[in-house]
């Protein structure tokens, strides 16, 4: 059979864009008139030279076909000799009418044939904003889909949540009317000054809020003992310090004071 000039697929039709044959090394191109909203496409290898490769494009252009426009629509993985006796589909979507396959043999001899149906109930965007992983953004084409991951442990898919703008990936999710449960309220009293203090943070913390409720003294504060008086930050006088959407736990804030009986208030949110 003699493959036309111009492959034309109706809605739910099927034809082959590059017959069953050996080819050798080189670009070519298949035109096709698509009936439908999007192109599904098979690769079949049956023999392959030890080092050729075939790689599969689609695209299209709409007004400046004649200068030199291409809109990539879509590409098959690149084949190989290990991919011997293989099929493999993809799902090519956001044509306009005339789609070109472009076939790139390299390194050898390979015998393979393209295949594709001409489809619609099938495609939608959700379909064409599924990625593979580490696959790069293009702005504005590519769309993206909620994503649910599986508890093993109840074999129950759940979304994956976000918290205070950054993804949460480990703990447990609970809906609080507010984002915070009732704070817990403590005092402590830094009693000599320049003496390094520790301030335990109790574990499952989410918020916390150090106030220095003095006028004149200075508090120096580190997460790292021993670092309160070199490699601190400050909490001035009249001053707040907060951490919010805390994620970890066995956490303690190192402090010490210029003046002695330095007061602080703390509040934590758990």
């Amino acid at each position: 059979m003699v493959i036309p000039s111009v492959v034309v697929l109706e809605e739910f039709a099927s034809g082959k864009y590059f017959e069953l044959e050996e080819v050798g090394p080189g670009t070519y191109t298949q035109v096709s008139e698509i009936r439908g909203n999007s192109i599904l496409s098979s690769v079949f290898l049956e023999a392959s030279d030890p080092g050729a490769t075939v790689q599969v494009n689609y695209f299209d252009s709409t007004t400046g076909a004649s200068v030199g426009e291409r809109y990539d629509l879509g590409a098959h993985d690149l084949v190989t000799a290990a991919d011997v006796g293989g099929t493999f589909r993809i799902l090519v979507g956001r044509i306009h009418r005339r789609v070109v396959c472009e076939v790139i043999v390299s390194g050898g001899n390979a015998t393979f044939s393209v295949y594709a149906t001409a489809v619609t109930s099938t495609a939608s965007d959700i379909d064409s904003a599924l990625i593979r992983d580490g696959e790069d953004y293009t702005d504005p084409e590519d769309k993206a889909i909620p994503i649910a991951y599986l508890d093993e442990t109840t074999d129950q898919l759940f979304f994956v949540r976000g918290v205070d703008g950054a993804l949460k990936v480990t703990g447990t999710v609970s809906a609080i009317v507010g984002g915070k449960t009732t704070p817990s309220s403590r005092r402590f009293n830094c009693a000599l000054a320049n003496t390094e203090y520790n301030i335990v943070i109790p574990a499952n913390t989410q918020t916390i809020v150090i106030s220095n409720e003095n006028t004149s003294g200075i508090v120096k504060a580190s997460w790292q003992s021993g670092e309160s008086g070199t490699n601190y930050f400050l909490i001035k006088p009249g001053q707040n310090y907060s951490e919010i959407g805390i994620i970890t736990t066995g956490l303690t804030l190192y402090i010490q004071a210029s003046k002695d009986n330095t007061a602080l208030s703390i509040v934590e949110w758990i």
